[in-house]
């Protein structure tokens, strides 16, 4: 009992470490920054004119 209780704690602290570096390595900024991720803007933008097929 005990030892599934730790892999499971382990497993939710694995999920949110990736979770963390991923929105880390995708905006280039910590997720509590202020700042805005413009790139984010900009591709929004750029999908939207283009046609969807």
């Amino acid at each position: 009992m005990t030892r599934v209780l730790f892999i499971g704690l382990w497993v939710c602290l694995i999920t949110l470490l990736a979770s963390y570096g991923g929105v880390y390595w995708m905006t280039g900024t910590s997720p509590g920054s202020d700042e805005s991720p413009t790139w984010l803007a900009s591709n929004i933008a750029a999908s939207s004119r283009s046609p969807c097929r």
